[in-house]
């Protein structure tokens, strides 16, 4: 729920309405069925952090899988999930910054790091040397708030260091996912090596799917197979049809 580039932290919650509605208005025999919620692009958690805080007693969700390749950040929220106490640091050096950039290690200050002192808050793509007290001190508790929840329901998630292709045994679930859009066509692992996303390989990944599962897709735009549920401004949520 952190600021970040390519993060839904402003539009989480309106997201998160959406998915809810959509499981909310499924048949009961369907819904009662639907025993699952993953996002296999997790990131900072700006939408499942108002999906959790936003389910009622009607639900019938008793897991709960989060993926993303950074690890990293996977780092940060399983230690989060075990120990709600932890601290995200509240400095970092230009000299730490550059260190963590290039080191090729995973650690959940490395994923705190990474965003909040990047420049344009993208992934340690420059070091930005004045965040502001005001800026560290938001996405800290922010962090923290998120990761009480993970602490709080620790039971029914599970956090995991991989692609999306991990999910691919899941079944009866609602599936979300925030992949790297078709404009951008890539992403950058831990170490700010840039990744190609094949969008092809991942559309045909969400078909396939959506026969077990019910799959929402945020991008801009979607291929032709696939139905426009939700817009603001140039974001959109998409379904098979």
């Amino acid at each position: 729920m952190t600021t970040y580039h390519g993060g839904k932290k402003r539009i989480g919650n309106d997201i998160s309405n959406v998915i809810l509605n959509i499981y909310d208005k499924l048949p009961e025999n369907k819904k009662s069925k639907i025993n699952t919620y993953c996002e296999p692009f997790c990131g900072m958690l700006g939408v499942f952090y108002h999906v959790l805080n936003n389910l009622n007693e009607n639900n019938s969700f008793n897991k709960f899988y989060l993926g993303d390749t950074n690890g990293s950040v996977i780092k940060m929220w399983k230690k989060l999930k075990k120990n709600p106490k932890w601290s995200p640091p509240v400095e970092c050096s230009k000299e730490l910054f550059e260190e963590l950039k290039h080191n090729g290690s995973e650690s959940a200050e490395k994923g705190f790091i990474g965003f909040v002192w990047a420049y344009r808050s993208k992934y340690f793509i420059s070091y930005f040397s004045n965040p502001g007290k005001g800026r560290i001190e938001k996405n800290r508790n922010d962090v923290l708030k998120i990761g009480k929840l993970l602490n709080e329901n620790k039971n029914l998630i599970k956090i995991t260091k991989n692609d999306y292709k991990q999910f691919s045994n899941i079944k009866n679930g609602i599936i979300y996912c925030d992949p790297p859009y078709s404009s951008s066509n890539q992403y950058y692992n831990d170490n700010r090596e840039q990744i190609i996303f094949n969008q092809s390989e991942f559309w045909d990944w969400v078909r396939k799917m959506s026969k077990k599962n019910i799959v929402i897709v945020s991008e801009y735009s979607a291929p032709n197979d696939f139905k426009e549920v939700w817009r603001k401004g140039d974001e959109a949520l998409w379904m098979i049809k």
